[in-house]
């Protein structure tokens, strides 16, 4: 299986988006294999709900190195629009044995299911 999906949203400030799928596989791991050697010097966001749970920890925002890895020694939690929210919450919900098997709580679960999670 795989441990996360990658989506192009190009906006001002993303060009990818990296959804985290696997919560038992250790965050740094799985983004330390993640190359994306065509994107050095974007600025990529990661979607980790599956893994961190539905708090301010959700989304990260990172570089690629020139090396075309993300640069875990500079990175930053961020808040989204809710374009992009909802553009993460339909990725989940496309994934159901992924949502069904990660650390979300069954309500979170259902949110994410009947398209109702949003800002705040």
């Amino acid at each position: 299986m795989y441990d996360y999906l990658i989506n192009s949203i190009e906006t001002i400030k993303f060009e990818k988006l990296i959804t985290l799928l696997d919560y038992d596989k250790k965050l740094s791991d799985i983004l330390k294999s993640i190359n994306l050697s065509s994107l050095e010097g974007k600025t990529i966001l990661i979607d980790a709900a599956l893994v961190s749970g539905m708090n301010r920890y959700r989304f990260i925002e990172s570089k690629v190195t020139d090396e075309g890895y993300l640069n875990l020694n500079e990175y930053r939690y961020v808040d989204v629009d809710l374009n992009i929210l909802e553009f993460a919450n339909g990725i989940i919900k496309n994934n159901p044995n992924k949502l069904k098997n990660s650390i979300l709580t069954i309500p979170q679960k259902e949110k994410i299911n009947n398209c109702l999670y949003s800002l705040g």
